[in-house]
Protein backbone atom coordinates (compact mmCIF):
# COMPACT_ATOMS: atom_id res chain seq x y z
CA UNK A 1 0.00 0.00 0.00
CA UNK A 2 1.57 2.96 -0.74
CA UNK A 3 -0.09 5.82 1.08
CA UNK A 4 -3.31 6.22 2.78
CA UNK A 5 -4.31 8.61 -0.48
CA UNK A 6 -3.73 5.73 -2.87
CA UNK A 7 -5.71 3.30 -1.03
CA UNK A 8 -8.99 4.80 -1.03
CA UNK A 9 -8.69 6.72 -4.13
CA UNK A 10 -11.76 4.82 -6.53
CA UNK A 11 -15.19 6.24 -6.36
CA UNK A 12 -17.08 3.05 -5.19
CA UNK A 13 -17.25 0.67 -1.68
CA UNK A 14 -17.19 -2.41 -3.59
CA UNK A 15 -13.86 -4.35 -3.76
CA UNK A 16 -13.13 -5.57 -7.33
CA UNK A 17 -10.08 -8.43 -7.31
CA UNK A 18 -8.56 -9.21 -10.79
CA UNK A 19 -10.26 -12.43 -12.41
CA UNK A 20 -6.73 -13.62 -14.19
CA UNK A 21 -4.72 -13.86 -10.49
CA UNK A 22 -5.90 -16.35 -7.78
CA UNK A 23 -6.48 -14.13 -4.46
CA UNK A 24 -4.27 -15.15 -1.34
CA UNK A 25 -5.36 -17.89 1.20
CA UNK A 26 -7.16 -16.38 4.22
CA UNK A 27 -5.20 -19.02 6.39
CA UNK A 28 -1.93 -18.11 5.02
CA UNK A 29 -1.70 -14.37 5.43
CA UNK A 30 -2.69 -14.77 8.74
CA UNK A 31 0.91 -17.52 9.35
CA UNK A 32 2.79 -14.72 7.70
CA UNK A 33 1.32 -11.91 10.10
CA UNK A 34 1.50 -14.56 13.17
CA UNK A 35 4.42 -15.81 12.76
CA UNK A 36 6.52 -11.88 11.73
CA UNK A 37 4.74 -11.08 14.98
CA UNK A 38 5.91 -13.75 17.32
CA UNK A 39 9.42 -12.96 15.59
CA UNK A 40 9.68 -9.80 16.21
CA UNK A 41 7.71 -10.13 19.92
CA UNK A 42 5.16 -7.33 18.08
CA UNK A 43 7.53 -4.11 17.76
CA UNK A 44 5.97 -2.42 15.09
CA UNK A 45 8.86 -1.17 13.34
CA UNK A 46 10.64 -5.03 13.74
CA UNK A 47 7.41 -7.02 12.49
CA UNK A 48 7.37 -4.79 9.24
CA UNK A 49 10.83 -6.12 8.26
CA UNK A 50 10.22 -9.19 9.30
CA UNK A 51 6.90 -9.28 6.93
CA UNK A 52 9.21 -7.83 4.28
CA UNK A 53 11.82 -10.84 4.77
CA UNK A 54 9.07 -13.51 4.96
CA UNK A 55 7.34 -11.62 1.77
CA UNK A 56 10.29 -11.66 -0.19
CA UNK A 57 10.32 -15.42 -0.30
CA UNK A 58 6.92 -15.31 -1.96
CA UNK A 59 6.40 -14.78 -5.87
CA UNK A 60 5.61 -11.36 -6.97
CA UNK A 61 2.25 -12.16 -7.82
CA UNK A 62 1.75 -13.66 -4.14
CA UNK A 63 2.75 -10.44 -3.23
CA UNK A 64 0.05 -8.27 -5.07
CA UNK A 65 -2.48 -11.22 -3.51
CA UNK A 66 -1.39 -10.55 -0.37
CA UNK A 67 -1.40 -6.87 -0.29
CA UNK A 68 -5.13 -7.00 -1.76
CA UNK A 69 -6.06 -9.12 1.50
CA UNK A 70 -4.39 -6.96 3.55
CA UNK A 71 -6.45 -4.00 1.39
CA UNK A 72 -9.77 -5.80 2.45
CA UNK A 73 -9.22 -6.23 6.14
CA UNK A 74 -7.95 -2.49 6.37
CA UNK A 75 -11.35 -1.42 4.71
CA UNK A 76 -13.53 -4.11 6.75
CA UNK A 77 -12.12 -2.17 10.15
CA UNK A 78 -13.22 1.34 8.77
CA UNK A 79 -16.05 1.23 11.20
CA UNK A 80 -17.08 4.24 13.67
CA UNK A 81 -17.42 1.23 16.57
CA UNK A 82 -13.54 0.55 15.74
CA UNK A 83 -12.66 4.29 15.65
CA UNK A 84 -14.36 5.24 18.74
CA UNK A 85 -12.40 2.14 20.93
CA UNK A 86 -9.01 3.55 19.57
CA UNK A 87 -9.94 7.14 20.76
CA UNK A 88 -10.20 5.53 23.77
CA UNK A 89 -7.42 3.85 23.54
CA UNK A 90 -5.31 5.96 22.80
CA UNK A 91 -6.91 9.08 24.41
CA UNK A 92 -7.84 10.82 21.39
CA UNK A 93 -7.46 9.35 17.68
CA UNK A 94 -7.57 11.84 14.78
CA UNK A 95 -8.26 9.98 10.63
CA UNK A 96 -4.41 9.33 10.40
CA UNK A 97 -4.56 7.88 13.81
CA UNK A 98 -7.16 5.36 13.26
CA UNK A 99 -5.50 4.80 9.71
CA UNK A 100 -2.21 3.72 11.95
CA UNK A 101 -4.45 1.92 14.65
CA UNK A 102 -6.37 -0.34 11.99
CA UNK A 103 -2.87 -1.26 10.19
CA UNK A 104 -1.56 -2.21 13.73
CA UNK A 105 -4.96 -3.58 14.25
CA UNK A 106 -4.01 -6.17 11.53
CA UNK A 107 -0.38 -6.74 12.79
CA UNK A 108 -1.88 -8.47 16.06
CA UNK A 109 -3.34 -11.49 14.02
CA UNK A 110 -6.82 -12.98 13.41
CA UNK A 111 -7.82 -13.96 16.51
CA UNK A 112 -7.40 -10.39 17.82
CA UNK A 113 -8.66 -8.72 14.67
CA UNK A 114 -11.69 -10.73 14.43
CA UNK A 115 -12.54 -10.32 17.96
CA UNK A 116 -12.33 -6.54 17.52
CA UNK A 117 -14.39 -6.48 14.47
CA UNK A 118 -17.15 -8.43 16.35
CA UNK A 119 -16.78 -6.49 19.63
CA UNK A 120 -14.18 -3.62 20.15
CA UNK A 121 -14.15 -3.66 23.88
CA UNK A 122 -12.58 -7.04 23.33
CA UNK A 123 -9.30 -5.34 23.19
CA UNK A 124 -9.39 -4.82 27.04
CA UNK A 125 -7.73 -8.27 26.93
CA UNK A 126 -5.13 -7.17 24.50
CA UNK A 127 -1.47 -6.91 26.42
CA UNK A 128 -0.37 -3.91 24.73
CA UNK A 129 -4.07 -2.22 26.00
CA UNK A 130 -3.44 -2.95 29.38
CA UNK A 131 0.47 -2.07 29.77
CA UNK A 132 0.27 1.12 27.48
CA UNK A 133 1.95 4.08 29.20
CA UNK A 134 0.30 7.52 29.04
CA UNK A 135 1.08 9.53 25.88
CA UNK A 136 2.18 6.15 24.45
CA UNK A 137 -0.37 5.46 21.04
CA UNK A 138 -1.01 1.82 19.52
CA UNK A 139 -0.29 2.26 15.61
CA UNK A 140 1.94 0.39 13.09
CA UNK A 141 0.83 2.41 9.65
CA UNK A 142 4.56 1.64 8.12
CA UNK A 143 2.81 -2.73 8.10
CA UNK A 144 0.92 -0.74 5.56
CA UNK A 145 3.91 -0.65 3.20
CA UNK A 146 5.44 -3.79 3.51
CA UNK A 147 4.21 -4.87 0.22
CA UNK A 148 5.53 -2.35 -1.97
CA UNK A 149 9.00 -3.37 0.01
CA UNK A 150 9.02 -6.71 -0.44
CA UNK A 151 7.74 -6.31 -4.39
CA UNK A 152 10.43 -4.00 -4.74
CA UNK A 153 12.90 -5.94 -3.30
CA UNK A 154 12.23 -9.16 -5.30
CA UNK A 155 11.53 -7.75 -8.58
CA UNK A 156 13.90 -4.62 -8.41
CA UNK A 157 10.28 -2.71 -9.71
CA UNK A 158 8.48 -0.40 -7.88
CA UNK A 159 4.68 -1.98 -7.25
CA UNK A 160 1.77 -1.10 -9.61
CA UNK A 161 -1.03 -3.43 -7.88
CA UNK A 162 -3.50 -3.46 -10.56
CA UNK A 163 -6.98 -4.12 -9.22
CA UNK A 164 -9.46 -1.58 -7.69
CA UNK A 165 -8.61 -0.05 -4.29
CA UNK A 166 -11.61 1.70 -3.77
CA UNK A 167 -12.76 4.30 -1.51
CA UNK A 168 -13.53 2.84 2.09
CA UNK A 169 -17.18 4.45 3.55
CA UNK A 170 -17.05 4.40 7.03
CA UNK A 171 -19.51 2.15 8.61
CA UNK A 172 -22.22 2.49 11.43
CA UNK A 173 -23.32 5.68 12.99
CA UNK A 174 -20.96 8.35 14.72
CA UNK A 175 -21.45 9.93 17.78
CA UNK A 176 -19.76 12.38 20.14
CA UNK A 177 -16.70 9.99 21.10
CA UNK A 178 -15.73 12.99 24.09
CA UNK A 179 -19.13 12.19 25.82
CA UNK A 180 -17.87 10.05 28.86
CA UNK A 181 -21.73 8.74 29.46
CA UNK A 182 -21.52 7.23 26.00
CA UNK A 183 -18.38 5.90 25.70
CA UNK A 184 -18.58 4.62 29.31
CA UNK A 185 -21.72 2.75 27.98
CA UNK A 186 -20.25 1.67 24.53
CA UNK A 187 -17.12 0.41 25.78
CA UNK A 188 -17.56 -0.86 29.63
CA UNK A 189 -14.27 -3.15 29.97
CA UNK A 190 -12.29 -0.38 27.99
CA UNK A 191 -13.33 2.33 29.90
CA UNK A 192 -12.50 0.47 33.10
CA UNK A 193 -8.50 -0.07 31.76
CA UNK A 194 -8.34 3.67 30.52
CA UNK A 195 -9.15 4.89 33.79
CA UNK A 196 -6.78 2.70 35.61
CA UNK A 197 -4.46 3.94 33.31
CA UNK A 198 -5.00 7.66 33.95
CA UNK A 199 -5.50 7.34 38.04
CA UNK A 200 -1.94 5.49 37.73
CA UNK A 201 -0.36 7.96 35.50
CA UNK A 202 -1.55 10.62 38.22
CA UNK A 203 -0.35 8.69 40.82
CA UNK A 204 3.36 8.69 39.57
CA UNK A 205 3.19 12.17 38.88
CA UNK A 206 2.16 13.02 42.49
CA UNK A 207 4.34 10.61 43.80
CA UNK A 208 7.17 12.53 41.76
CA UNK A 209 6.05 16.19 42.70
Amino acid sequence: MTSSESAEASSDDGFHARQDRPPMDTDKFWRIVDAAKLESGGICQQQVEVTVQKLSQLEPAEIVAFDELMVRLFKDAYRWDLWGAAYLINEGCSDSGFYGFRAWLITQGRQVYEAALRDPDSLADHHDVLRLAEFEVLECEDFLSATDMAYEKVTGQLPSFEYDRPRAVLQGKTWEFDDDREMQRRYPRLWAVVQTRCRDASQVRWDES
